[in-house]
């Protein structure tokens, strides 16, 4: 009987061996990611797809089988009842529609052009293939060279439901063209040629932003570049939301050229690509220019353009299934080339997304090329490597002031314990028209981070809004906000605790810049905190688009419970206040953000530090501000345009009396006025101190200078009587008393 069980439980075994063996012998054998006819489905259609191979000698049934573009969802699409014979192929159509044709069976997603990864997964999720591919050609398709081995390869024309083995393969070769001039500014017309020291190639080329085919222009010994064969404009008459409007006048374009070698049935790997800016002018520009080249298919087709609508609301899709191949050139503002390399884009942005105008993502990658934008876009004496940037767009929801974010990040500039994003405005070029005026910036995230900390992108817990990973984990956060929703922290051990998990500096200088910018797409949205590990956690100035507007914006009461239970609006979001609404409980923790915020108002927010700061922005961009608004309507007008600058001026001037009159409200202050109103005079309790002389300056409510005096404070608590000896106009004032270390204000009716 023994001997019996033993020899089953070892058929039992080798069965279980068998089967697993056997599955283990189905592959991702070959995949097609653009197909234009080269392979139709049953119904006449040509969507992507995808072959599996059984290498294995008995049919296999994949019942239940899962199959998916997406790591963290591998059961996206699930296997119904589909067999494949011994030695056999099976096509399954990528086509995004999740049916069977009567003949082939439909996923319910697609493959990307641009690159992307496929994995097979039995039904309790054991991986059995996986492969990755890069940015694929039209009708080339890419597999294992020979069926179920490891070796893959670019097929000329696929081989869908056959085998691999010895159908012709795309074959590149390696090349170092170069142009004969370099791409950049030039004033006369030139004779471009080709540089290389491989003979007996034939040259195609492009000037659309396309990747050139043998089908395409022969690039003969030179062609020439002049101001009068400039290309006429394509992508810039193409709509790209509801709200798009033609452009006023013929939009401005320039040469840009794209080569590419090939011999004897083979590419070269290398396409080489330039822009050149023929002009009257040393410069067309006032700013540094980005060129970006790339297919138009790849931003403006219906089925895979990532800046338009098409057919999948496209431009809101995110993820390297919405990542595109293009090349990248950034000119400095005197011309010259600085660095040029390829890159994947995506669209960026929230609502953004909806407008004429968009953000585009850039990512370097080694798949691409260079892994790293290796130049100091932001001054010699800030980083020059990164692995993400950004062109942002001018053009915000809701925002007219075009600048708002922009003024926010340069402000803070040193100025605060945050971190924040370096940004410049540049001109951008997309396959060599003008695409009109974007911030270049870093882009938040892990790799940014990383970065500010020294450590890899792995050792980041990067945080959004109420808890939301972005990157790593989110556990001690979640414990963190447990602990304050039992915890007074007005006790000191409390407080002791959260300030070991916390970076009060950086909180409370995050704050402070918030309050004092008028936010007001905060703090319900737009939070970004992270941490490394064994560190606190810190918060990151991020999205000041709807800042700078109302100079009497006000959250206060909302960090006080029992005002927010009021309001249908907030009163379920707690999770935005409850750090900040917590600290507040400790007084130390009062004192310490109330001195801040006055050192705040009266240095950085100061309108002697703010308004030059304005201009020379307002300034930056008025050469190139017409240009801009006549390619996408946006702003109206130019005079719109200067109005919303004086409205920020307006804002800069009274928002800092405003603010601190309100936090002096709220927390009080150790210097009080009265009476308020006032009529013909003022006066003034001051509490105990060290005895010294004080400014009092009185500002109207246009934030113009109307009185100033100086006062002798003798060291004890005192009662000054103060006589309103100018010429004052009934309204609400505001008095600012300077004692040196600190400044306070306050808000006076005089009548």
């Amino acid at each position: 009987m023994f001997k019996f069980i033993l020899k089953f439980s070892l058929f039992l075994c080798l069965l279980f061996v068998f089967k697993n063996t056997l599955s283990a012998q189905i592959f991702l054998n070959e995949i097609m990611a653009s197909n234009e006819n080269s392979f139709l489905d049953s119904e006449g259609n040509s969507p992507d797809w995808i072959e599996l191979y059984n290498a294995s000698n008995v049919s296999l049934n994949l019942k239940n089988w899962q199959l998916s573009d997406d790591g963290a969802e591998p059961d996206k699409w699930i296997f119904s009842e589909i067999s494949i014979p011994a030695k056999g192929f099976l096509v399954v159509f990528a086509s995004g529609d999740d049916y069977f044709d009567s003949e082939y069976w439909h996923t319910n997603f697609k493959l990307s052009k641009s690159g992307e990864s496929l994995i097979l997964s039995k039904p309790d999720g054991e991986l059995i293939d996986f492969i990755e591919f890069d940015a694929q050609e039209t009708n080339q398709s890419y597999g294992r060279k020979t069926d179920g081995e490891a070796i893959f390869s670019v097929f000329i024309n696929g081989s869908p439901g056959s085998s691999n083995n010895g159908i012709t393969t795309v074959n590149t070769f390696e090349t170092n063209l170069s142009f004969s001039h370099q791409p950049g500014i030039y004033n006369q017309p030139i004779d471009l040629k080709i540089m290389t020291e491989t003979s007996d190639l034939n040259l195609h080329y492009t000037t659309n932003g396309s990747i050139p085919t043998e089908s395409d222009a022969i690039f003969n010994e030179s062609i020439n570049l002049n101001m009068k064969n400039k290309p006429v404009p394509v992508v810039a008459n193409i709509s790209t939301s509801e709200i798009w409007k033609t452009p006023k006048g013929e939009v401005e374009t320039h040469h840009n050229i794209r080569v590419r070698a090939f011999k004897n049935g083979a590419a070269s790997k290398q396409i080489l690509s330039g822009t050149f800016l023929l002009s009257e002018t040393s410069f067309p520009y006032f700013l540094p220019v980005v060129s970006i080249s790339t297919d138009a298919e790849n931003l403006f087709s219906d089925d895979k353009g990532i800046y338009v609508e098409g057919n999948n609301l496209n431009y809101n899709q995110s993820g390297r299934d919405w990542e595109r191949p293009a090349h990248f050139a950034y000119f400095s503002k005197d011309g010259n080339l600085e660095i040029e390399q390829n890159i994947g884009i995506r669209i960026g942005g929230a609502t953004s997304r909806k407008q004429p105008q968009k953000t585009l993502k850039l990512y370097a990658r080694s798949e691409y090329g260079d892994a790293h934008f290796d130049y100091p876009f932001f001054g010699e004496n800030y980083d020059s490597s990164f692995k993400r940037l950004a062109i942002r767009t001018m053009v915000g929801d809701k925002i007219k002031r075009t600048i708002a974010d922009d003024f926010g990040q340069q402000l803070v500039e040193n100025a605060v314990d945050c971190d924040y994003i370096q940004r410049r405005f540049v001109i951008v070029l997309l396959n060599g028209e003008y695409w009109g005026i974007h911030s270049l910036r870093e882009v938040v995230g892990e790799h940014f981070m990383a970065r500010k900390a020294g450590v890899d992108k792995d050792e980041i817990d990067y945080l959004f809004n109420e808890g939301e990973v972005k990157h790593g984990k989110n556990a001690e956060y979640l414990d963190l906000i447990y602990f304050l929703q039992n915890n007074s922290l007005a006790e000191a051990d409390n407080f002791d605790f959260v300030s070991t998990q916390v970076d009060l500096d950086n909180f409370i200088d995050y704050h402070v810049a918030q309050f004092a910018l008028a936010n007001e797409d905060w703090p319900n949205n737009n939070v970004k905190f992270w941490k490394i590990k064994n560190g606190q956690w810190r918060w990151v100035i991020n999205d000041l688009d709807q800042s700078l507007r109302e100079f009497n914006h006000s959250r206060w009461r909302l960090y006080f419970a029992e005002h927010r239970a009021h309001h249908v609006k907030w009163n379920e979001r707690d999770w935005a206040f409850i750090l900040f609404s917590k600290l507040l409980e400790n007084e130390e923790f009062r004192t310490h953000f109330t001195d801040r915020f006055n050192d705040f108002m009266n240095t950085t927010m100061s309108p002697t530090n703010t308004l030059p700061l304005l201009e020379e922005m307002t300034e930056e961009l008025r050469p190139e501000i017409a240009k801009h608004i006549d390619r996408w309507q946006f702003p109206k007008s130019e005079k719109q345009w200067e109005n919303s600058i004086e409205e920020t001026h307006l804002f800069l001037l009274r928002r800092p009396s405003f603010v601190l009159n309100e936090i002096f409200e709220w927390f009080g202050s150790a210097y009080k006025w009265s009476p308020n109103p006032a009529q013909d005079f003022i006066q003034l309790e001051v509490p105990k101190n060290e005895g010294q002389m004080a400014q009092l300056e009185i500002f109207n409510s246009f934030g113009q200078l109307v009185f100033q005096k100086k006062i002798q404070l003798n060291g004890e608590a005192e009662t000054l009587h103060l006589d309103l000896l100018f010429e004052k106009k009934a309204g609400v004032h505001y008095f600012k008393l300077d004692i040196g270390r600190q400044v306070f204000t306050e808000k006076i009716v005089l009548f």
